[in-house]
């Protein structure tokens, strides 16, 4: 066995050398002579052996035969074991090394970014915060109604600003502290639904004090509602705006428990039946519930662009959602014929379909136009039809001014709704790659990230600061992470992603379909904060969102190189900085196509 192992190593060593990077010669020629002389000594100790067996017969001898030559095998055991350990020595020398100058600049160029893009230097954070401080002052200043009016808007000014607090202490542990465990790889999944689900409980306290439900809006938020907003922006802060009970924040932190607890078997295939979730009962509802969800998508889209008086649907708008119907039909038809005894009925060809017609759609949403009638409404004089329809209720100026309301309004709302379509492809992509386990929890998903866009959305009092629901969105982003069966290191990738469609590996297919599987739900999560935060006019959760994934980066970086000598680097540290580099990446992506649009 050492002898086998040692060849196959040797091997790979003058391979790599030859074609791809040349390893130092010297030590080449070392192992070389040590590999040398230990398969001298174990050919010398096998003819010794077959020598003494055929002199002697089956007669035991301690000169001669197994044996006599048991010090021979014993010293070429020596050998390969001394080759091995140099060739661990010289790879760990050659691939391992740790770039100590480089690690310095990047440390340095994170720091300055987290200085830079720190929230906390806008003047208006500080600003509100002190008019709450200034406003928790007056608890203790006396009795009798217009006291007790600014203690209740003191005790709503209090729950935010302990909300912010326990939100940055969370993001602290969780970005940094977090990072420089050896066991967190296990752990952090319960570790996120146990952050997630206590500050949506505080954030559920708050929506249930009755004063909070009443409207009475507090200094705290009335001072952040105005922060970004202009008149010339045409939105007031509760135009287009539900409201939400405490209902909805239970409903984000239960998603994320349901989902770890019931929801197994994430990257494996169907054929296995070992999972609930690969019960053809399973998937095909959850499917049938996407499909649902998906026509109420369309539906929503359409009633909300006439609603505003903005034209009708682009007839591509039923084309995406009668394809994204088909894309799930196919998915439901493909696993189902993957759980079938009849191995010749592998369910390839039907998911094959699915992929490129979820790719299809993704084409018709990015080229297709929001509405039908949308460079009428843009090139519509004053004194058109929605002009004169708003005129009933006000003069000539608030008309006019109305009306360039409604156009400003209308590339926000059009792009949301295309991104939402483009993210429920990107979904029904990722699911493809994970296998039926998933469609569980995309439903879960879906409902948990509705939840979190009507919180952005939220109007006065009943709106969450900044920092709150980026930690949110935050949270719930990695959870759909762990949830899914993933962890940031290498042995927990789920190479069965790429045969989800064949059983021939394809080099560049299968490495945008493992790519799609370990990052998928990090790159729709952090598309749909930056759709819902544009919507909403909420540019500061946008940054906080940024920022946490900043303090990752440098939490990750700081550790590997605090850690660099420790036992596991390579196993823990090290992958866990390459995934914090790639989550980094993906939401610079998206933060530079929010500065194009």
């Amino acid at each position: 066995a050492l002898a086998l192992n040692a060849a196959q190593v040797w091997n790979y060593l003058d391979t790599y050398s030859k074609t791809a990077n040349p390893l130092p010669a010297q030590s080449m020629s070392e192992l070389r002579d040590i590999l040398d002389k230990g398969t001298d000594t174990y050919r010398s100790a096998l003819l010794s052996s077959f020598q003494g067996k055929e002199h002697f017969g089956n007669e035991n001898n301690d000169q001669f035969g197994e044996k006599g030559s048991r010090a021979a095998y014993q010293k070429a055991s020596v050998l390969y074991k001394l080759f091995l350990s140099e060739a661990t020595e010289l790879g760990k020398r050659v691939w391992t090394r740790f770039d100590t100058d480089g690690m310095i600049l990047g440390g340095i160029a994170l720091g300055l970014a987290l200085l830079t893009a720190c929230p906390l230097w806008d003047v208006g954070f500080w600003s509100s915060t002190v008019k709450a401080q200034e406003c928790l002052a007056q608890l203790s200043s006396g009795f009798g109604p217009q006291p007790a009016r600014e203690a209740i808007a003191s005790s709503l000014d209090a729950s935010h600003i302990a909300e912010s607090a326990v939100a940055l202490l969370f993001m602290i542990f969780h970005c940094l502290a977090l990072t420089f465990s050896n066991s967190y790889i296990e752990a952090e999944k319960d570790i996120i639904v146990s952050l997630l689900a206590v500050l949506c409980v505080l954030i559920a306290m708050r929506l249930w004090n009755p004063s909070c439900r009443d409207g009475r809006a507090s200094v705290l938020l009335r001072s952040e509602s105005t922060k970004g907003h202009s008149p010339a922006d045409g939105r007031s802060t509760s135009e287009g705006k539900k409201t939400i009970t405490w209902r909805t924040p239970v409903l984000v932190a239960l998603c994320s428990r349901v989902n770890g607890l019931f929801v197994t078997g994430h990257g494996l295939d169907p054929s296995i039946r070992m999972y609930v979730a690969h019960n053809s009962a399973v998937f095909l509802t959850s499917l049938s519930v996407l499909i649902g969800m998906r026509l109420w998508m369309a539906y929503i889209r359409c009633g909300s662009l006439a609603g505003q008086g903005l034209g009708r649907c682009s007839p591509f708008s039923g084309l995406e959602a009668s394809v994204d119907v088909a894309c799930l039909i196919l998915l439901a038809f493909s696993w189902w014929e993957k759980r079938l005894p009849d191995h010749s009925r592998n369910g390839y060809q039907t998911c094959r379909v699915a992929l490129l017609l979820s790719l299809l759609g993704v084409v018709i949403s990015i080229f297709a136009p929001p509405t039908s009638s949308a460079e009428e409404v843009f090139k519509r004089p004053k004194n058109s039809s929605i002009h004169i329809n708003i005129s009933r209720a006000g003069g000539k100026d608030e008309a006019s001014t109305q009306h360039r309301r409604t156009i400003s309004f209308l590339p926000s709302l059009a792009q949301y709704h295309h991104i939402s379509s483009l993210l429920f492809k990107a979904m029904i992509f990722t699911t493809a790659t994970m296998g039926p386990s998933a469609a569980s929890s995309s439903v879960l998903f879906f409902l948990q990230a509705w939840a979190l866009c009507r919180m952005t959305g939220a109007p006065g009092p009943q709106r969450s600061s900044a920092p709150v629901l980026a930690c949110l969105w935050r949270l719930s982003i990695r959870h759909a992470f762990f949830a899914t069966n993933h962890a940031p290191t290498f042995s927990r990738l789920q190479y069965s992603a790429a045969f989800v469609a064949s059983d021939v590996f394809y080099f560049h297919t299968a490495g945008l379909l493992l790519f799609i599987n370990t990052f998928g739900w990090e790159i729709m999560g952090t598309l749909l904060v930056l759709a819902a935060t544009s919507h909403c006019r909420k540019a500061n959760i946008w940054a906080w969102f940024c920022f946490y994934q900043l303090l990752e980066a440098a939490g990750s970086c700081l550790s590997v190189s605090l850690m660099r000598r420790h036992l596991m680097v390579w196993a823990i540290f090290a992958p866990r900085f390459v995934f914090a580099g790639a989550f980094t990446l993906i939401c610079l992506s998206f933060w530079f196509l929010g500065l194009l649009l």
